[in-house]
This record gives structure tokens, sequence and C-alpha cells, in this order.
């Protein structure tokens, strides 16, 4: 018996394959306008197999997000990612102790570098240190913009004074609605973005000499655009990233990865320089030995205070056969957190002055990196703090040694 198709039964039918097409079709299109959606839906992605090493300042670290994974880093590749990022820093810390960061372990496929206004000629020396070692990674150079960049013209006010100004210095609301009233009734030529284009230097001249690409995040040439639109990508002090910023630099960099056709390695180099390096700002735990207090500040932060004459740490030179440059890692802050001009001693060598007082308002604390003399072989010595002035807030305070092998003979000039 032959059955007949008759319209009634055919009608849902083509109706079926109609809409199916349909939703093809739109999927495919909006797949190829959009090409961020496809990378919103997938939970993975095409780069979840590379390994991943980031450098960078806080907002590599995560803050802004409540866990490091949800960082741009790890949203590329979850379970091959060191974030070894420092809150507060700029290279000059990851370019003394890179081996001591990196460890001797384990290859690298893509190296991300994230300092922004931070850069400065250390990343130079970082750069080459990692591409001795990793001589086929991918490396891409990040050149970020941040709201706090603009500045209003009529007021010559920057949009940060601006935002504290009206809604104090540490504002709860969301971005969007702060730079949202920040710009209500403004045109946009009465905002100007403060580019640093010795940054853009410099960081185009590092990549050039490695090998490597220097990523930059796109602003629309639009002030009022730029800030309202991206604005739900910024936490409330326009300085870090939200997760949906974190979100978005990582669909940017899986792009470049494509564009680079960044792959799996297997070259392993050789550290030309080595470091050993301790720093105890996190932890509070040290192995040196010392004659000064450990102090908890900023409620998670921990320094040696060296407060009187006889307080002191102990250096010694890990290498049995080569002469260190040593340096400290310390704090220097503004206004309400200065610390004061010091003169810091190496045991039978020349001093060294240190103003570690920073310009701006507020309480800040920031670490920063000093070179405070040579150690011979195996050679160990006193290191002994005199403040020079007495009205700073706090005692001088270290939070790190580092001994390296980096152009010892030159001391303090290593660029």
């Amino acid at each position: 018996m032959v059955r007949r198709w008759t319209a009634w039964r055919v009608f849902p039918l083509l109706l079926l394959l109609l809409v199916v097409c349909y939703n093809g079709c739109m999927h495919m299109h909006s797949v190829e306008t959009h090409p961020h959606r496809m990378l919103l839906k997938n939970k993975h992605n095409d780069f979840e197999h590379l390994r991943i090493l980031a450098f960078g300042t806080s907002r590599t670290f995560g803050v802004g997000v409540n866990h490091q994974h949800k960082a741009f880093p790890s949203l590329i590749s979850r379970n091959n990612t060191k974030n070894v990022a420092m809150k507060a820093s700029g290279p000059q810390y990851s370019a003394l102790c890179t081996q001591t960061m990196v460890g001797d372990d384990g290859l690298y496929d893509v190296i991300l570098f994230e300092y922004n206004l931070l850069a400065d000629d250390y990343l130079m020396i970082l750069a080459r240190r990692l591409r001795a070692r990793f001589p086929q990674a991918t490396m891409i150079f990040m050149r970020i913009w941040l709201p706090f960049q603009f500045r209003h013209v009529p007021s010559n006010k920057a949009v940060l004074q601006l935002l504290h100004e009206r809604f104090g210095p540490a504002p709860s609301k969301p971005a969007t609605e702060l730079l949202a009233s920040l710009v209500e009734g403004t045109q946009s030529e009465d905002w100007i973005f403060l580019e640093s284009w010795e940054k853009k230097k410099l960081l185009e001249r590092v990549a050039t000499e490695v090998g490597g690409y220097v990523y930059h995040m796109p602003r629309p040439d639009n002030a009022i655009e730029a800030l309202t639109t991206y604005a739900r990508f910024y936490t409330p002090d326009v300085n870090h990233y939200t997760q949906a910023g974190h979100r978005f630099l990582q669909q940017q960099l899986v792009k470049v990865m494509h564009k680079l056709k960044a792959q799996r390695t297997s070259e392993l180099g050789a550290w030309h320089d080595t470091d050993v390096c301790e720093l105890w700002y996190e932890t509070g735990t040290l192995a040196i030995q010392h004659e000064a207090p450990i102090v908890k500040f900023l409620n998670t932060r921990y320094a040696l205070e060296l407060a009187t004459s006889e307080s002191y740490l102990v250096t010694k030179n890990p290498f049995p056969d080569r002469s260190v440059s040593v340096w400290i890692d310390f704090m220097s802050g503004s206004p309400t957190g200065q610390y004061p001009k010091s003169r810091i001693r190496l045991e039978d060598q020349s001093p060294v002055k240190i103003n570690p007082r920073l310009k701006g308002k507020g309480e800040l604390h920031v670490m920063k990196h000093a070179y405070v003399g040579m150690l011979e072989q195996s050679a160990a010595a006193k290191l002994t703090v005199k403040a020079l002035d007495g009205d700073a807030f706090n005692p001088f305070r270290i939070v790190g040694v580092a001994y390296t092998t980096i152009h010892v003979e030159n001391g303090q000039a290593i660029v």
C-alpha cells in the first residue's frame, strides 16, 4: 500500500525545516559578525592545552575578581597557567628574581606581560631572561588603557580626582554609574586621553628585541563613548577589571594567539644569569637571620621593621662560586603612609641613601627595590638602617632580599 503525503502532513515538516535552517544561518551569521559570542558560549577554547606564564600588576594578579582563577590568564588556560603577577610592583623585582619566580622545572608556551604605566627598562631585562630560557615561547606585551587616564579639559582635572570629589575616596557604585554621571552634560572634546608615548615606545622596543607582539587594547576615539561603553569592564576604582573586563581581555588575547599561531613548545634554554630571592611580604615567614621585629600592616602584609640602630638583618651570598649584587625590597608610601628617608649600609661597604616617599594623596603603600651592595662568593654581611628624618608615620620596612648575578660587576647600573 502506498502512503499518500497530503498537504496537512507535509506542511509541519516544511515548517520545521525552515526553522532549523533559519536558526543555523542566524547562528553562523552571529559568529561571523560577533566572534566573541562563540567564546562566551564555549566553556573551553583552542588554547586550553597551552602553558601560560603571566607577569604583571595587581590587574593580572586578579584584584577586582574574587579568585585568581577568574583573572584573564587563567581564563585562557585555567589548568596550565602560572600567574606570578605582583600587587603594587613594576617589572623590577621580576627582572631581578625571574628564576626564583618561574622555577627550574617546566616549559611555557605563551608569556604575558602587563605593566602598563609601571613599565620601565627592567622590562627589557625580564624579557631577555625569559627569551633565553624559553626560546620558542609566544611573548605578548599588553598595552591596556584605564579610565583614570582621561582628563576633563575645562576643569583641568583627571577622572579619578573628579570621582573622589563627587563620590568620595572609595565609591561603592559600579563604574557604569560613576562614569555616566561624570560625563553627563559634557562633550567628547571636553575630555583628553593622557597617552604615555614613552611607555608605548618602550613596549615596542622590548617586543622587537625579543621577537614579541604588542597588544593594543581597543579604545574608541570618542572619549564619552570610551568611558561609557567600556565602563562595565572596570571596578569602581577605575584601575582594575571586573569579571566582564577579564573575560574581554581573555577574548582579545585569544584572537591575538590565533593571529600569532601560538602552539606548544619543546625547547628549553639555560638561565644565563641566576638569582635567589626571599620575599616575606605576603607570608611573614622568612629564613634570613635578623634582629628586628616582623610587623603586620594593611591587615595582610608583613615586613621587617628596622626602627633602631641595633636592628639588622644578615645577607648571605647563596652561591659558592659567584659574586652577587644585593637588593632589598622595601615599602614606600605617601603621605599618611610615609616612610623615612634612610641610609642603608651593607657591612664594610659605602651606604646607600633611599627616599621611600611618594607623591600623592591618601595612604599609599608601594613595594620598591634598591641595590645596596655586593657580596663575594659565600660571603655574609649585616645590613643596617639609619633614619635621616623623624617625621615619617612608619619606620623603615624591608619585605624581601634578592641576590642576583645580573651584571654584578656594575652593581646598581644593570640596565
